[in-house]
């Protein structure tokens, strides 16, 4: 695997852990969901990370591209 060095890194309410090496998300955000079957599970992750980020990152930021923008790619740990 890469140098991969998360500057974010927020573990959703069902165990999906969210990461990015960037607090503006333009880089690819890394999801690790490998033992969560339940896709309404992983489905309310996904918002909740959203939801943190919007409340938490991104009032810190000067610029933001927008959530539509988002690239994620499934990992394992």
């Amino acid at each position: 695997m890469s140098d991969f060095e998360p500057v974010i890194e927020h573990m959703g309410s069902n165990g999906t852990v969210f990461s990015c090496e960037t607090k503006d998300l333009s880089t690819v955000v890394r999801v690790n969901n490998q033992w969560i079957n339940d896709p309404i599970a992983i489905g309310a992750d996904y918002m909740e990370f959203g939801a943190w980020h919007s409340m938490e990152i991104r009032e810190t930021l000067k610029s933001f591209q927008g959530y539509d923008t988002i690239e994620y790619e499934m990992v394992e740990k």
